[in-house]
């Protein structure tokens, strides 16, 4: 998945709460979505895969060491439990990892510690806390990582200020609060971290403006409000940033079009809506906006055929329906664009065949079904799409072996179950149990 939506676990940081990755399960995707669609970025599942160290990490479950992190260095053999964190079958649930210089950054859980900052080197004696920054069980909920030159930044709680904006040399002394934006316990929950011109983008509530858009040059000062586009303490919930060209796009509202497609291209004159879908203030909810080629694919919903594929050249009448996957008014609900070898790899469900693996070159015509893996009208549900070597590893259920590790090389005879690391109905991957 991709960074950009204010995640559920903003809602539900340092409340020592449940981990936002143990409700984006993949027999709960679809549901997910559509709240996601309906609620205005409110809801977002978390990163919850890295490459790093020639291996790719990701949590799992076998069903005696809990949800732990595993890596994969492209073969079954050398797929692995990595690291027992919390020793037995509670699980420290490792999520939103993200590389900085040698080491990998990531929240997981202890028995005393609540969900906190942690770091590896890639070896077990290696992997460790980083800080503890919300001491005792409640935990921090740290999420976001994202870097801007030799820092990595990202929301934590301490119990003190609330959910703000934090940053991280990879040291313990050098892991520390930036700015508190918005003084007090409350928080001003910032997300959504996108680098773009030098600057990290983002959403955040001062508690005067609601969420609005922010930006950071990585010192307190320079971390201000951006713009606001719905005026008074109304939210823009600016969310789903991606670098296409020379601007940076994003879903927002402005109080009178609903939430729609903006760019800038860094100047608050040059910040504009860019195209209205959903004409007469309804709301389209663009998102996962992927560059492919000379466009950028997205889903987006026109109020007249549902959630679809569309594409566009970076110009208003460049931006189209691309292709209507699931006739009439109902949704595909495509996402999950990940890029392989000329492709572009996403899941989409046509109505028929639930949803499952799908891909484009960017013509109408090859935009077809690529594996129908739970074969029939149920849905595989591929999830994590992560491009690792000559293949995409996901995660998928095929309807014997539950939610397990999937991969594939470009074709329909090469994308096979990859390792079934907890055999049996109850799957292991991406700890959705």
């Amino acid at each position: 998945m991709k960074q950009g939506d204010r995640g559920m676990g903003d809602r539900l940081s340092g409340s020592g709460g449940r981990h936002p990755g143990r409700i984006a399960t993949a027999a709960t995707t679809l549901a997910l979505g559509a709240f996601i669609a309906l609620a205005g970025s409110q809801a977002s599942a978390e990163h919850l895969t890295a490459k790093f160290d020639s291996r790719l990490f990701f949590p799992a479950n076998n069903g005696t060491s809990g949800c732990e992190p595993w890596s994969t260095d492209g073969t079954k053999k050398g797929t692995k439990l990595f690291k027992n964190i919390w020793p037995g079958a509670e699980g420290s649930y490792p999520y939103d990892p993200a590389k900085l210089g040698n080491r990998l950054i990531f929240t997981a859980a202890g028995d005393s510690t609540g969900y906190e900052t942690w770091s590896t080197n890639g070896t077990r004696k290696g992997t460790r806390l980083l800080k503890n920054i919300g001491p005792g069980a409640a935990g921090s909920s740290p999420h976001t990582y994202t870097k801007l030159g030799k820092r990595l930044y990202f929301t934590a709680n301490d119990g003190d200020h609330g959910a703000e904006l934090w940053s991280t040399n990879g040291t313990r002394k050098g892991t520390r609060l930036l700015k508190d934006i918005r003084p007090g316990d409350v928080g001003s929950g910032p997300y959504g971290f996108t680098k773009f011109e030098k600057r990290l983008y983002f959403g955040a509530n001062d508690g005067t403006s609601g969420y609005e858009l922010w930006r950071t040059n990585g010192t307190k000062r320079g971390t201000k409000r951006f713009k606001e586009f719905y005026p008074g303490v109304g939210s823009s919930d600016p969310s789903e940033f991606a670098k296409f060209g020379k601007r940076l796009y994003f879903r927002a509202q402005d109080g009178v079009n609903g939430w729609e497609l903006w760019r800038t291209n860094g100047t608050a004159a040059g910040t504009k809506l860019f195209k209205e879908f959903y004409p007469g203030g309804g709301s389209s909810y663009p998102g996962d906006l992927t560059p492919f080629g000379s466009r950028m694919y997205f889903y987006v919903n026109d109020g007249e055929v549902g959630y679809e594929l569309w594409r566009t050249d970076g110009t208003t009448a460049g931006t189209k329906r691309f292709k209507d996957i699931n006739p009439g008014v109902e949704h595909s609900f495509v996402g999950e664009f990940t890029k392989l070898g000329g492709w572009l790899y996403f899941t989409a469900d046509d109505g028929s065949h639930g949803s499952e693996l799908w891909r484009t070159d960017g013509t109408r015509q090859r935009t077809k079904l690529f594996k129908d893996i739970w074969t029939g009208t149920d849905s595989s549900f591929p999830e994590e799409l992560t491009r690792f070597g000559n293949g995409i590893y996901f995660q998928a259920n095929d309807g014997s072996n539950g939610e397990e590790l999937w991969r594939t090389k470009g074709t329909a005879q090469q994308t096979k179950l990859f390792k079934s690391i907890r055999p049996g109905p109850s799957g292991s991957v991406f700890c959705s149990d």
